[in-house]
C-alpha cells in the first residue's frame, strides 16, 4: 500500500487544537484521566514535531548568545541592534517572541562588555570594572550551571527529553541575573565619561531604588569603586599626602611660589569631584585636617606629629569605608579635632601669635605710648624734610633710639627685631610725614594669619592714627608757641588788639582740641580697645586655623570700620580728612603767626638795647602806636585763620551729617554727641542744612 502522506504544519496545527478540544472534554469527566494523559503526551509530541529544529538546540543557541556568541540558529544583527533568530526554520510564533525575550540579556551583555573593553583612566574607575567584573563571573557560573542542564537527543530528532531545560525552565532562572545585568548596564551609561568622586556619585544614585535586590547590587559595587576613594581620604587627613595621579580626589593643589601661601592658595575643593554620599561638613572637616597636616609639615616644620597621625591613620583604615558611616564620622572627626589643637596650641606657644597680635597693636596701632611720643619727639626735624631727601636708615635709627628711650626697651627682643621702617609712596610736595610708617616683618608661618591683606589694612590704620597723632603734636606745639610769645608781648605791651586776636587764636585751637581729643579718645577706646577685647574672647574659642584667621580677619576689619576707614564709610572719612586738614592748616597759619611775632618782638628788644647804648639810659621811647604797628597780626594771617575757620566748621557739620547715617554708621552716634554736646555746629549750620538727607549734607556757603 502507498504511505500516507505526512502531514503539513497547519494540519498538525489543526490536529493539535483537535487534541486540545478532546483534552477539555476529557477534563470534564473524573473518569478519563488516562485518557487526558494520553492525549497530553500526544499533544506534546505534536508541538515539538511541528518545529524544525529542537527546543534542546534553541536552549543552546540562547544560552550562547547569552555570553554574547552566535549561534547556529541565533545571531546578533548589527542593523537592528538585536539579536533574531533564523528566519528559515518555522518556530511557532509564541516560542519565537520567548527566544526573542531570552536574548535580551546576551544583548545587555554586549553593552556591558564593550563598556568594560573601553580604556579608562584612574583608579576609581577601574575599581568600577573590577567590581563589575566580578558580578559578570557570578553570570557566567550561572550559565555554566544552565548549560549542564541541556538534554540534547542522541539523533537529528527534534523530540525533547523529559528532563531536559526548556525555554521556559531557562526564563524562570534568567529572571533575576536580567535584573542584575540591566542595573548593571544602567550603571555603566550612567557613569560613562565620569570619573572619581563624581563617578562615585553616579554609582551611589542607583542604590536609591525600591528594589532591595537591587540595591544590595549596587551597594556591593559602590564599596568596591569608593575603596580607593577612601584611601585616598585616609591618605590626605592623616599624612596630608595627595596620591591622584589622575584628579579623583576633590582637594586638588596648584603650585605657588611661597609657604607663606599654602595655607590660602595652594589647596582648594573641586565640588564636582565631592562624592554626593558624604556631606559638606564632612567634606570640609576632610579639607582642612589635611591641609593642617601640610601646614605642620611644611610652614611648622613638625615631623614628629605628621609621623604620630601617619601611624593613627595605619589603624584606622578599616574605619574609612563605604556602609561604616558611624565609624567613618567617628575617625575623621578624632583626626580634625586632634590635628587642629595641636595646630593652634603650636601657633600660640612656639611661634607666639597672640604676642605678635599685641605687639602690632602696640607698635603699629600706637599703643605703646611712651615710645610714640619719644618718636614723634625725636623724629620732627627728620619729617620736617621734603619726602624725596628723608632717608630710611636714618629713620630707623631714630626709631632704634625711640625704642632705646623708652619702656619698650623691654620688650621680647624677636618683637624688636621685627619693628622696622617702611617708606610709602610719596606725592609732589609730600614730606617726610606723609611717607613714613612703622613696619612689622612677619614670616611663616605666622604671616598665615598677618596675610598681606591684614598689613595693608593695619599700614593703612596706621597711617591715620599717625596723622592724628601728628597733628596732636602740632596742636601741642601751637599751644605752646602761643603761651610763649603771648607772655612776651604782654612784657612788651602789646596793644590790646594783638591780644584779641592771639585769644581768638587760642579759642579756634582749644575748638578743634576739643574735636581731637574726642576723636582721639572714641578711636583708642571705642575702636581699638574694643576691637581687641573681641578679640581675646574669639582667639581661644577657636577649633581650627581657619576660625583663628577669621577672628584676626574680623577683628581688622571691625577697626577699619569703626575708625570709619571702610569703604562703607568713605564719604564720612573724606569730611573727617577735611576736618583734620583744616586743623593742619590752622597749625601752620599759628607757626607763622608765631615766628613774625617772635622776630618784631626780636626787633623791639634789639632796637631798645641799641637806644639805650647811644643814649646812654636804658628805655625805649617808641610812642604807643609805633609799638601797636610792630606788633599787630599781619591781615593776611588773620583772613587765613577767618577762612580756616570757617571751612573747619563746615567739615565739622559734614562729618556730624555723615555720622546721622546710622544704617551706615551705627557705632558713631556716641562720638557724634561728644563732637556736638551743645548742639554748637547745629545751631551754625542746621538751618542751611534742613533739607539735606543724613549722610548726603551739601557744602554751605561761606559765612559772611
Amino acid at each position: 500500500p502507498r504511505p500516507a502522506p505526512a502531514l503539513s504544519h497547519a494540519d498538525q496545527a489543526s490536529e493539535a487544537i483537535a487534541s486540545v478540544s478532546v483534552l477539555e472534554q476529557a477534563a470534564v469527566s473524573s473518569s478519563a484521566t488516562k485518557q487526558r494523559h494520553a492525549l497530553y503526551k500526544r499533544f506534546k509530541e505534536l508541538k515539538v514535531d511541528s518545529m524544525d529544529v529542537s527546543e534542546a538546540v534553541l536552549v543552546r543557541d540562547v544560552l550562547y548568545a547569552m555570553q554574547g556568541i552566535d549561534g547556529r540558529y541565533i545571531h546578533f544583527e548589527d542593523a537592528s541592534d538585536t539579536y533574531v533568530l533564523d528566519a528559515t526554520i518555522f518556530v511557532p510564533a509564541p516560542m519565537r517572541g520567548l527566544v526573542q525575550r531570552l536574548c535580551e540579556p546576551g544583548w545587555l551583555f554586549r553593552r556591558i562588555r564593550a563598556h568594560l573593553r573601553k580604556p579608562e583612566e584612574g583608579v576609581i574607575a577601574q575599581s568600577l570594572k573590577g567590581a563589575i567584573q566580578d558580578e559578570m563571573a557570578e553570570y557566567f557560573r550561572l550559565l555554566a550551571v544552565l548549560e549542564g542542564q541541556i538534554v540534547l537527543p542522541e539523533t537529528d530528532s527534534v523530540r525533547l527529553a523529559e528532563d531536559g531545560l526548556t525555554l521556559r525552565r531557562l526564563a524562570v532562572w534568567s529572571e533575576e541575573p536580567l535584573q542584575r545585568l540591566r542595573t548593571i548596564a544602567l550603571i555603566l551609561d550612567g557613569s560613562d565619561g565620569c570619573k572619581g568622586g563624581m563617578l562615585a556619585s553616579r554609582v551611589f544614585e542607583y542604590s536609591q531604588h525600591g528594589d532591595p535586590a537591587v540595591a544590595l547590587l549596587v551597594e556591593r559595587i559602590l564599596r568596591q569603586v569608593s575603596a580607593p576613594f577612601f584611601e585616598m581620604i585616609r591618605k590626605w587627613v592623616f599624612e596630608g599626602e595627595l596620591e591622584d595621579a589622575y584628579g579623583e580626589f576633590f582637594v586638588k593643589a596648584k603650585d605657588v611660589e611661597t609657604d607663606e601661601e599654602l595655607w590660602s592658595q595652594k589647596y582648594f575643593v573641586d565640588n564636582a569631584m565631592v562624592p554626593s554620599f558624604i556631606d559638606p561638613v564632612m567634606t570640609s572637616k576632610v579639607f582642612n585636617t589635611g591641609k593642617s597636616i601640610n601646614f605642620l609639615r611644611y610652614c611648622c616644620a613638625d615631623m614628629a606629629y605628621v609621623r604620630d597621625s601617619s601611624a593613627r591613620g595605619l589603624e584606622a583604615a578599616n574605619d574609612l569605608a563605604y556602609g561604616n558611616s558611624e565609624t567613618m564620622r567617628a575617625a575623621i572627626d578624632g583626626a580634625a579635632a586632634l590635628t587642629n589643637a595641636h595646630l593652634l596650641s603650636t601657633m600660640r606657644t612656639k611661634f607666639k601669635l597672640l604676642e605678635h597680635c599685641d605687639a602690632i597693636r602696640r607698635y603699629l596701632l600706637l599703643g605703646q605710648g611712651d615710645f610714640i611720643e619719644v618718636l614723634m619727639d625725636m623724629l620732627g626735624e627728620e619729617l620736617g624734610k621734603p619726602a624725596e631727601r628723608v632717608r630710611k636708615h636714618n629713620l630707623t635709627g631714630v626709631v632704634e633710639a625711640a625704642l632705646r628711650a623708652s619702656n619698650a626697651q623691654y620688650d621680647d627682643p624677636e618683637v624688636l627685631e621685627r619693628l622696622d621702617v617702611r617708606m610709602l609712596q610719596a606725592s609732589a610736595g609730600d614730606t617726610g610725614w606723609e611717607v613714613f610708617a612703622l613696619d612689622y616683618r612677619v614670616d611663616s608661618p605666622i604671616s598665615t594669619v598677618f596675610d598681606p591683606a591684614s598689613m595693608a589694612k593695619y599700614y593703612k590704620i596706621f597711617v591715620f592714627l599717625w596723622k592724628l597723632k601728628r597733628i596732636e603734636h602740632s596742636l601741642t606745639s601751637a599751644w605752646s608757641q602761643h603761651m610763649q610769645i603771648h607772655s612776651e608781648l604782654q612784657a612788651l605791651g602789646a596793644p590790646r588788639d594783638t591780644l584779641d586776636h592771639l585769644r581768638v587764636f587760642h579759642g579756634l585751637r582749644n575748638e578743634m582740641v576739643h574735636f581731637l581729643s574726642n576723636l582721639q579718645h572714641y578711636v583708642m577706646f571705642d575702636v581699638l580697645e574694643a576691637s581687641w577685647d573681641a578679640l581675646e574672647k574669639d582667639l581661644p574659642d577657636a577649633s581650627d586655623l581657619d576660625e583663628l584667621i577669621s577672628a584676626h580677619k574680623a577683628y581688622v576689619e571691625s577697626i577699619e570700620q569703626r575708625a570709619l576707614l571702610s569703604r562703607d564709610s568713605r564719604h564720612a572719612h573724606a569730611a573727617l580728612c577735611k576736618v583734620i586738614d583744616c586743623i593742619a592748616q590752622f597749625t601752620s597759619i599759628q607757626s607763622r603767626l608765631h615766628v613774625e611775632l617772635t622776630e618784631a618782638a626780636a626787633k623791639l628788644h634789639a632796637a631798645a638795647e641799641t637806644r639805650g647804648r647811644d643814649a646812654g639810659w636804658g628805655t625805649d621811647d617808641r610812642t604807643e602806636e609805633e609799638i601797636a604797628a610792630a606788633l599787630a597780626v599781619p591781615v593776611k594771617l588773620r583772613e587765613s585763620a577767618q577762612s580756616t575757620l570757617e571751612e573747619y566748621r563746615k567739615a565739622v557739620w559734614a562729618l556730624l551729617r555723615h555720622m546721622e547715617d546710622t544704617d551706615r554708621l551705627p557705632f558713631t552716634s556716641p562720638l557724634r554727641f561728644k563732637l556736638d554736646f551743645n548742639e554748637f555746629y547745629e545751631a551754625a549750620h542746621g538751618d542751611e542744612l534742613r533739607g539735606a538727607p543724613p549722610g548726603h549734607a551739601p557744602e554751605p556757603s561761606p559765612s559772611p
